[in-house]
C-alpha cells in the first residue's frame, strides 16, 4: 500500500489574502489620489505637503499600511506567478529568493522613509 504524500497548505489562505489586499488598496488608492489630486490640487503638490502629511500619525499609519498591503499584493502575485510559469525547482527557488530579497529591501526604505523623514530645520 503506498502513500500519496500531500500537503495542507493549498494556497486557500494567500488566495483569500489577495483578495482582501486587492479590495483595501483599491480603496486606499482612491483615497490618497483623491486627497493629494482633489483636495489638495496637483500644482500644491510638493515635498513639503509630503514632509506636512507626514508629520501626522495617522498619515504615517495610512502610508505604511499602503506600503505593507502594496507589497504583500504584489510578491503574492508574483509568487503565483513563477509558481505557474518557472517548472524547473532550481530556478523556481532563485527567482522566489531574489523576489523576496528585492520586497524586504523595498520594504526597508519604505519603512525608513515613512518614519525618519521629518522637515529639515532651516536656519
Amino acid at each position: 500500500m503506498s502513500l500519496k504524500h500531500t500537503t495542507s497548505n493549498s494556497g486557500a489562505i494567500g488566495w483569500y489574502l489577495q483578495r482582501i489586499t486587492g479590495a483595501i488598496l483599491f480603496f486606499q488608492v482612491l483615497f490618497h489620489f483623491g486627497v493629494y489630486h482633489f483636495v489638495e490640487g496637483v500644482s500644491n503638490i510638493s515635498y513639503d505637503l509630503a514632509i506636512s502629511k507626514l508629520a501626522n500619525p495617522y498619515w504615517k499609519t495610512f502610508e505604511f499600511s499602503f506600503l505593507i498591503f502594496a507589497l504583500y499584493h504584489g510578491a503574492n502575485g508574483l509568487k503565483m506567478i513563477i509558481d505557474d510559469y518557472i517548472t524547473h525547482p532550481g530556478w523556481r527557488v532563485a527567482i522566489t529568493t531574489i523576489m523576496y530579497i528585492f520586497i524586504f529591501a523595498v520594504f526597508l526604505v519604505g519603512t525608513t522613509a515613512i518614519i525618519v523623514i521629518h522637515k529639515p530645520v532651516e536656519y
